[in-house]
């Protein structure tokens, strides 16, 4: 399964001259901010799963405490394409058993930020008679994966 996307469809963002002088904390408050505003209780249809993914505040909320860097800060912008555009890349069980989550869906997309290509890993949840929840994403550097191989 090919989960890259054309050149000319990636995503990308650049940080503002604003945003450069904000601190890493406020811009990463600025940013869940804007995704409580723009993106939480709105679902996106997934291209790939062919299923909506709703973004909760639980959601959101476990994305602010996994956000370590300012592009992770700054992608939050661009959520909404996450959502949609990325592909399947697994499923897997809740390790933890909990009652009532089903599975863990893993989509893949890539992003450019500041001119550095990333590969985006997004988590959505499936709890029991609800539908896919985002659970959060990483932004991992391609460059630094290619050499780990």
């Amino acid at each position: 399964m090919d989960n890259s996307l054309n050149e000319g469809q990636i995503p990308e963002i650049g940080e503002t001259e604003k945003e450069t002088s904000m601190s890493f904390k406020d811009l990463r408050e600025f940013y869940i901010k804007y995704a409580k505003t723009y993106f939480q209780g709105k679902k996106y249809h997934n291209n790939g799963l062919d299923k909506d993914i709703l973004v909760s505040r639980d959601g959101i909320d476990k994305l602010e405490s996994t956000i370590s860097f300012r592009e992770q800060s700054l992608a939050i912008q661009l959520l909404d394409k996450f959502l949609v555009n990325s592909t399947i890349e697994g499923r897997k069980p809740d390790r933890k058993n909990r009652w009532n989550v089903d599975e863990f869906v893993y989509l893949m997309c890539k992003c450019r930020i500041n001119d550095k290509l990333y590969k985006v890993r997004t988590t959505a949840k499936k709890t029991a008679n609800n539908p896919l929840k985002f659970y959060g994403y990483i932004l991992i550097d391609l460059k630094i994966e290619a050499t780990r191989r």
